[in-house]
């Protein structure tokens, strides 16, 4: 289980990596409107990256939002690229050691 201290931080944390990750989506979709397409591919093309998008585990973690599965979460930021180990850096040993363990279980 995981300390008081590292949940109240992961409940901060988790909406800044979300924001974080989610400037990437919208600069990349700023690329398709601005392309030279036709407004419809544009759209069709927008249309379909949302759709893709919608379905990051940003959006869908696999446990519920709790302290009992914040290290369950972690791991699928994780492995999803919407976290590194350089964003842990705040939290507790053990939650960084589980998740360098993590990383490597998974060959990274």
């Amino acid at each position: 289980m995981s300390k008081e201290s590292d949940w109240k931080l992961f409940s901060t944390k988790y909406y800044e990596w979300k924001n974080r990750y989610l400037e990437q989506f919208i600069t990349e979709y700023k690329a398709i409107l601005d392309s030279d397409d036709t407004p419809i591919d544009k759209f069709v093309e927008l249309k379909e990256r949302i759709n893709k998008d919608s379905r990051a585990s940003v959006f869908h973690l696999p446990g519920r939002f709790s302290r009992n599965d914040m290290q369950l979460n972690i791991k699928a930021l994780l492995d999803t690229g919407v976290i590194t180990l350089d964003d842990l850096s705040e939290f507790s040993d053990e939650v960084k050691e589980m998740a360098k363990l993590f990383m490597r279980n998974n060959g990274d």
